[in-house]
């Protein structure tokens, strides 16, 4: 489970969402961007295997993240290689012409595996897995069990197609669909 326990998702008024290791106390990556939400992402929660998560925010959207990509899951291995850097380490490491802590590389993923702004319409302020199904609320009280439509091939390389309504495909994020329940 790479220490799944200690991984921490933060939403943020910033339109982003962060992943922590709280252990080593690292941001391992930031999700914003191009394909990302629009303003502020105010709700996450974790899939029951950990391996993606759904966030939804105040641009009426709700997106699904993949933590299953190889960089990611390298990125999340070698967080546990990385030593906290105290304010005792700030201090001294100008003194030290080669610091002793490795300094660590965040990720940027920009392109969710599943984006909709179809479910609500008005702020999503809290998203939760049920299994593979989402829960979302909107701040109208309106809550809604719903299936994300995408295919198996598309999760599994995380192949990311948009198809406009002029029929026109673009390589940038899975269909808007979703099944009500």
């Amino acid at each position: 489970d790479m220490g799944s326990k200690w991984l921490l998702l933060t939403a943020s008024k910033d339109e982003s969402l962060r992943l922590w290791n709280v252990q080593s106390a690292t941001c391992i990556a930031i999700f914003a961007g191009h394909d990302a939400h629009r303003d502020a992402v105010l709700t996450c929660g974790w899939h029951p295997l950990g391996n993606r998560f759904v966030s939804g925010g105040m641009d009426n959207s709700v997106k699904i993240w993949s933590l299953e990509s190889d960089e990611m899951m390298n990125a999340i291995k070698e967080s546990w290689r990385t030593q906290p850097i105290t304010k005792r380490d700030t201090a001294t490491t100008a003194s030290r012409p080669q610091s002793t802590h490795k300094v660590f590389k965040t990720l940027y993923e920009q392109t969710p595996i599943f984006s909709t702004s179809k479910v609500h319409l008005d702020y999503c302020d809290c998203v939760q897995f049920v299994g593979d199904l989402v829960l979302s609320k909107s701040i109208n009280d309106v809550i809604i069990l719903w299936k994300p439509i995408f295919s198996d091939s598309q999760l599994k390389n995380n192949v990311l197609i948009n198809y406009e309504g002029n029929g026109k495909a673009g390589v940038s994020r899975i269909p808007n669909e979703v099944q009500p329940l």
